[in-house]
């Protein structure tokens, strides 16, 4: 195949010389009193003082343009305490930094973002291996950037020129590195080994046991651990914005019901906590006879009302019965209701901090449509009496967690399916959770893209059927 030519990159050495370590875009550097900076990425702050020396030349740099890689030719001591090498790579390693290959013409053509230290060879070796693109790689758009990224790093490449796309791309057809060394830089070459992206043809390193897992499986679970997450981790508050208005629910109400609050919590007396854990299982058949109201406002009441409401810190905070990440309670719940003596038929929106229950929507073919997919979801025998549907503002979660955002909501589904679980079964009510369902169920009624409220549980509940008529294969055990 023949060569293709990226311009205005020039020689290999020469453009080489034109990558730079910079800040990456969410980060900022300042110079306050003499030796004295701070480094900031969202509400994180690093404050360090920088003595004379080197150090003050290499902050400086980074702070404007960033600092060329030849330049750490020049201090060749690594190993001293504050070598511009070993400050350089503490930042870079916490993911401060990416290293920038910049076009004669003064653009950046592509950049390598990795929480690793730097690679300050005068040039990266050339590879003689044939190489191929891997199987765990992906490339996204992202803000007029070309990201490729991969299970094997937390790093990514991001490609600003879209001339060298098609140069990446031709190494899929099994070419050697010399056979594509004028196609595409050795230096972004180097970076989509490093991170993953290329590998070595036929290679085997033990990537079996990835086969049994799915492949969006795998990138939620690699981006939400610590080590292979991308940005922030944990309590970064980088998408704060003190501005920004909470997402607002294009909802009619047409009835509002105040459900009766528990005098005391007498009922659960009679029974031990050992006894409710014991008699916990899933019941997907429920009795022929409706769900009390009074059944129903008590199964809410002791799963999700709101216990009290205080403001900490000029921020208020929802306290519930069941823990939440963050105390931010970004789960939302709405109820199909069709077979509950009191209520009309219908989806409804409860109201935590009121106890209430308000109709956002009359029972409607499309409403059947989405309770019989439940029922159908579980195996479930005759008509379910209440779907519970879980929803979740992510950017919620997103403004406070960063890369753990989606993760946490899952975590906070399970919490409350449990409590769900543990409050039926002390009421003596027929639950059951199940594993999925729809994408965009609830979007017509409440008037948010799914992607601002997201579905992200259902659990069905209702009354028990007698003993008498219960099908045990039909109520064992999960």
């Amino acid at each position: 195949m023949a060569s293709i030519e990226v311009q205005s990159l020039g020689e290999r050495n020469e453009a080489y010389a034109k990558v730079k370590i910079r800040l990456r875009p969410e980060v900022k550097l300042e110079q306050q009193a003499a030796g004295a900076w701070v480094l900031q990425r969202g509400s994180q702050k690093l404050r360090f003082t920088v003595p004379a020396g080197p150090l003050v030349e290499m902050f400086t740099s980074l702070r404007i343009d960033g600092v060329p890689i030849t330049w750490f030719q020049k201090h060749p001591n690594a190993t001293a305490t504050l070598a511009p090498k070993t400050q350089i790579n503490r930042l870079a390693k916490a993911g401060y930094l990416r290293e920038v290959l910049v076009g004669l013409d003064g653009r950046e053509r592509a950049a390598l973002q990795i929480r690793d230290v730097i690679d300050f060879a005068s040039e990266p070796p050339i590879q003689d291996h044939q190489c191929e693109l891997s199987h765990n790689c992906w490339a996204r758009w992202s803000e007029g950037t070309l990201m490729l990224e991969s299970l094997d790093s937390d790093g990514a490449v991001l490609v600003y020129d879209m001339a060298l796309l098609f140069q990446i791309f031709l190494l899929a057809d099994g070419q050697s590195w010399s056979e594509v060394d004028q196609a595409i830089h050795s230096l972004l070459q180097a970076w989509l080994m490093r991170i993953g992206v290329l590998e070595q043809k036929r290679k085997q390193d033990g990537k079996r046991s990835r086969e049994k897992w799915e492949f969006h499986d795998m990138v939620i679970h690699a981006r939400s651990r610590r080590g292979f997450h991308r940005d922030g981790y944990g309590a970064t508050f980088v998408h704060l914005n003190p501005h920004q208005q909470p997402t607002k629910r294009n909802v009619s109400k047409y009835e509002e019901f105040v459900l009766e609050r528990p005098v005391s919590a007498c009922r659960f007396t009679t029974i031990t906590f050992a006894d409710v854990l014991q008699k916990r299982k899933s019941i997907r058949r429920h009795s022929d006879s409706a769900i009390p109201l009074r059944a129903l406002g008590e199964f809410l009441f002791w799963t999700f009302r709101e216990r009290e409401r205080q403001r900490i810190n000029g921020e208020e905070f929802s306290f519930r019965l069941y823990p939440a990440a963050g105390c931010l309670h970004e789960i939302s719940v709405y109820l199909i209701v069709q077979n509950c003596s009191g209520l009309p038929r219908g989806l409804f929106r409860y109201e935590p901090a009121g106890h209430i229950l308000s109709l956002i929507a009359p029972f409607e073919p499309a409403l059947a449509s989405v309770a019989d997919s439940a029922a159908q979801t579980c195996g479930f025998e005759g008509t379910p009496h209440v779907i519970v549907l879980l929803t979740a503002q992510i950017a919620k979660v997103s403004r406070k967690y960063e890369a753990i955002a989606y993760s946490l909501v899952l975590k906070d589904v399970g919490v409350i399916y449990h409590a769900m679980y543990l409050v039926a079964s002390a009421l003596g009510l027929a639950p059951c959770a199940l594993g999925g369902g729809g994408f965009a169920d609830l979007s017509q009624w409440t008037g948010l893209s799914p992607w601002d409220e997201a579905q992200v549980g259902e659990f069905l509940v209702g009354a028990a059927a007698n003993k008498e008529g219960e099908d045990l294969e039909l109520s064992e055990h999960n």
